[in-house]
């Protein structure tokens, strides 16, 4: 199972936004092995030879997970309907055998049908004659049975008076009484001193505390600024030199005069080329990526291969500029700026 982070990586190698389909995935990876096939890249130079099967490596992982993670969708949809179906088909089959819950009887019930069943039913199976003498000797019995324990029972005592007391009690009371005035007594006396003694003496003060020393002021982040390790080139002349193969990343190229400059599979990632002059420049295989490319001059320029990914071409002149092979642009433009840039049809793009 891929992760997010996987898929984002290989969607990126390819140049596809997340999701894409396989047919978008296909399309993407031929376009890209046409520029970087290793027969492509002049054998004389080992380091290209080198980055061009990197970069074929890449191409084939990022194609070969995207294909097999489409082909475990494809599998898990059909798994699922195929269950579902089958699902479906059992349902009557279960419903069938499907079993009711029924409570079991409760105690108390079953107690109140045995009590009716003996007060239905005579306890002895005799005849009626001994069941009639039997009932007369019981009631006998239990008239016998009252009027000895009316006889038996002691006679009820009068209520105790008032007068029954005995002297102790009342003492008793009399001294818990002069107990509880005494330690009334004893409480007033108490607090009214309290109160005597509180309004002689003057409140104890506390001594106020010294002030606090203030903090010494925080020192204000400033975020360092990035300044580039390379010397800066703007407004350098360079018509017609030849800069193939070279490293030209995160260079001020800015107004610089780079006419009929042969820059094919230069590297130049991030590079500000604003204002510059690359009318008739070879940018064959050229990495553009993240570049500012903002009102330059690109007229009949050479840009197959080239990555301008995340570049930014707002007002660029791109008339007559060569951008594809028959129908089919050969150009990485993933992600780049073309506000008011004005296409190599002569359209400017909105």
């Amino acid at each position: 199972m891929m992760s997010i982070r996987d898929l984002e990586r290989c969607y990126g190698i390819l140049g596809l936004k997340f999701g894409a389909s396989l047919e978008e995935v296909n399309r993407a990876y031929k376009d890209l092995v046409l520029i970087w096939h290793p027969d492509r890249v002049p054998k004389g130079n080992p380091r290209l030879v080198e980055q061009a099967e990197e970069k074929m490596k890449e191409l084939n992982y990022a194609r070969d997970r995207l294909r097999d993670r489409s082909n475990e969708q494809a599998n898990f949809t059909k798994t699922n309907q195929t269950t579902q179906g089958t699902r479906s088909e059992s349902e009557p089959r279960s419903q069938s055998r499907r079993h009711y819950y029924q409570p079991y009887p409760r105690p108390h019930q079953h107690y109140q049908e045995s009590s009716s069943h003996a007060k239905e039913t005579p306890r002895y199976s005799a005849s009626s004659g001994q069941t009639a003498s039997s009932g007369q000797t019981a009631s006998s019995g239990q008239t016998a049975k009252s009027q000895s324990t009316q006889h038996s029972k002691p006679p009820e005592q009068p209520p105790r008076s008032a007068s029954t007391f005995n002297q102790s009690d009342y003492a008793r009371y009399q001294t818990y009484r002069q107990a509880a005035a005494s330690q009334a007594a004893s409480y007033q006396a108490t607090s009214s001193q309290v109160s005597q003694s509180a309004s002689t003496h003057p409140p104890v003060t506390k001594p106020s505390a010294p002030p606090k020393p203030e903090p010494p002021p925080r020192a204000v982040y400033e975020p360092p600024v990035w300044r580039s390790p390379h010397p800066d080139m703007s407004g350098t002349n360079f018509s017609g030199a030849n800069l193939a193969e070279r490293d030209l990343s995160q260079r001020n190229l800015s107004n610089s005069n780079l006419s009929n400059a042969n820059l094919s599979d230069a590297f130049m990632h991030g590079v500000n080329l604003s204002g510059a002059n690359l009318q008739q420049a070879n940018l064959f295989r050229a990495n553009l990526l993240q570049a500012n490319l903002r009102q330059a001059n690109l007229k009949d320029a050479n840009l197959i291969g080239a990555d301008l990914s995340g570049a930014d071409l707002s007002g660029a002149d791109l008339r007559g500029a060569k951008v594809s092979a028959g129908d089919r642009v050969m150009v990485k433009l993933t992600g780049a700026i073309l506000t008011g840039a004005i296409l190599p049809d002569g359209r400017i793009y909105s």
